[in-house]
């Protein structure tokens, strides 16, 4: 051992050999070899595995990508989808289908992102609560003259989507549209379903050439398989009448039609020239506002087709004035209003007067007013057509007096309207004695002769009467029946148109009288020989007489053919 060993002495004192200390050192620098060695190993394991481990990951993304060329899109829309609200995929000009893994339909769902797709002319936003595994994007998109009946030949453009499940799933689709198709802001749009059935959807508004689609249960309801794009041009505007004449303060609906009836643009304006005259609202109503002549216009937006309509609006009558507003008269009496309406210029100037108590009042057409009875009541007068406008004119209706006048002051007969007059007002002096009026009794001759010539006889039965033989003839008749019985047929001396000498009882003094040839030949003719039917039947609260149809009076051919024609007794003609 000490051969082989040699002490040595450290700095410490110490003593050690130096060949054990070669052999530690040895030792370790065998160890330190060994750990480098494995050192080395593991990391070039560790770099196969990390190589190995990439190799899987790019076969996976090729298996992956295999299923389907849009899968691609899958890893796209899952990193997406962490930080963006809207996905966007853009397609370009591929036709064939988007397939979302299921991790991708939960992703989107859950944090309710939507997904939007550009293809073509397409943005296409899908429906996050519809979105499928598999979208065939296969569309076909054309322009076109249409052949459908209700817009042929008329240019379109057509959607197709009868080999893709788009519209299923899709939330709105907006689509780009050549700028040279566009021939105006609006389009209509019709939906096509399976049996290629148009159906009307609704017009748009093209929006720098997009036009855009929400999604409505229509499409799932209708089965829709194409949309298509159309401007259908307007032809022709038509009204119902082009010429209208209304009165002032009224209104007329112009009834625009639009030609072909489904033309594109239907928002009509209407403009009136001189809202002065005539104003016309947003939906075409015409209301006139003063006397004068416009023209009403119709366009249509964006179209160069125009409308006008004349317009001539009348004046109209705001009022009527009259002559007296209140009248008293006796049973029998009669008054004549006279009524104007106001303005003059007035279209609707035709009165109707109304009686609102003709057991106490009658009126005619022109304003008569004959009172009938006891009592009060309102003639009421107003224009025929509308506006209409009224004045009221209130009557008061005394009880008739049956005393006749007194005769003992009477000096001279009584003349108005250059007429004499006898009746149970107005007397005759006792000593007024001229006999038959040679006028009146050439006039009768005259009307004898003419009558012959269609076979009928008239003669005089009774003419000219004294006041004295009236007084005899009326006595009788009191004894007989009575004063009250007679003075309803036969008058008081001084009171009977006999004695005037212009008055002839013809051919008999019976009511049968009246419903014979002669009587009626007699009435219907008289007139035009001077001569008048002195007490008429109906007017008998008026003249005080009973209807004597063979009494005749004469009283000149103008003033009978009056009478005659009017249908008045002398009395309403006299205005007494």
């Amino acid at each position: 051992m000490k051969d082989i060993f040699k002490k040595v002495k450290n700095k410490n004192g110490k003593i050690r050999t130096k060949k054990s200390k070669d052999n530690k050192i040895k030792l370790k620098s065998k160890k330190n070899k060994l750990k480098d060695k494995s050192t080395k190993k593991l990391i070039k394991n560790k770099k196969l595995f990390v190589i190995f481990s990439l190799y899987v990951v790019l076969l996976l993304i090729v298996i992956l990508i295999s299923f389907g060329i849009l899968n691609r899109f899958n890893f796209k829309i899952l990193k997406d989808g962490f930080n963006k609200e809207n996905v966007t995929i853009d397609i370009g000009n591929v036709k064939n289908n988007l397939k979302l893994w299921d991790i991708t339909i939960n992703d989107l769902k859950s944090k309710n992102n939507s997904l939007i797709i550009n293809i073509d002319n397409m943005k296409i936003l899908l429906d996050s609560n519809r979105i499928i595994k598999n979208t065939n994007l296969n569309v076909n998109a054309t322009y076109q003259k249409s052949t459908y009946d209700f817009i042929k030949d008329v240019d379109s453009y057509t959607i197709d989507f009868s080999n893709s499940n788009i519209l299923e799933v899709f939330k709105n689709i907006e689509f780009s549209i050549k700028k040279d198709f566009i021939k105006n802001k609006n389009i209509d749009i019709y939906l096509v379903n399976s049996d290629e059935l148009l159906i009307p959807y609704k017009t748009v508004e093209a929006v720098d050439n997009k036009v855009s689609i929400d999604w409505t249960k229509e499409f799932s309801n209708l089965d829709i398989k194409k949309i298509v794009f159309v401007y259908v041009p307007l032809n022709e505007i038509t009204v119902a009448n082009e010429n209208i004449i209304i009165n002032k303060n009224s209104s007329f609906n112009l009834e625009t039609k639009l030609l072909p009836i489904n033309c594109t643009n239907r928002n009509i304006k209407y403009s009136s020239q001189d809202e002065n005259i005539a104003v016309v609202s947003d939906t075409g109503v015409v209301t006139s506002v003063a006397k004068g002549q416009t023209k009403i216009n119709i366009t249509v937006d964006n179209e160069n087709i125009k409308k006008e309509i004349n317009v001539t609006v009348n004046e109209v009558a705001t009022s009527i004035n009259v002559s007296k507003n209140a009248i008293t008269l006796e049973e029998g009496k009669t008054s004549k209003i006279i009524a104007t309406v106001e303005p003059s210029d007035a279209i609707n100037k035709e009165l109707v007067w109304t009686s609102l108590d003709e057991s106490v009042a009658k009126v005619n057409s022109d304003g008569l007013i004959t009172a009938v009875s006891e009592g009060k009541c309102d003639i009421e007068v107003k224009t025929k057509d509308e506006p209409i406008v009224s004045a009221k004119i209130s009557v008061t209706v005394n009880k008739k007096s049956n005393e006749y006048s007194n005769t003992n002051n009477v000096t001279e007969p009584t003349y108005i309207k250059g007429i004499l007059i006898v009746n149970k007002k107005y007397a005759l002096p006792s000593t007024y004695n001229p006999g038959n009026n040679p006028t009146a009794l050439a006039a009768f001759n005259n009307m004898k002769a003419e009558a012959s010539k269609s076979g009928i006889t008239l003669f005089i039965l009774s003419g000219f009467r004294s006041y004295q033989s009236q007084v005899g003839l009326y006595n009788r008749y009191v004894s007989r029946y009575g004063a009250q019985v007679a003075d309803t047929f036969s008058a008081r001396p001084g009171h009977s148109e006999h004695q005037t000498g212009l008055t002839f009882d013809v051919n008999s003094v019976e009511d049968s009288f009246a419903y014979t040839a002669e009587g009626k030949w007699l009435a219907a003719n008289c007139h035009r020989f001077g001569f008048i039917i002195r007490y008429p039947k109906g007017k008998e609260s008026i003249t005080g007489y009973q209807y004597e149809p063979w009494h005749i009076r004469y009283v000149g051919v103008d003033v009978a053919t009056s009478i005659y024609n009017s249908g008045i007794c002398l009395e309403e003609y006299l205005g007494i």
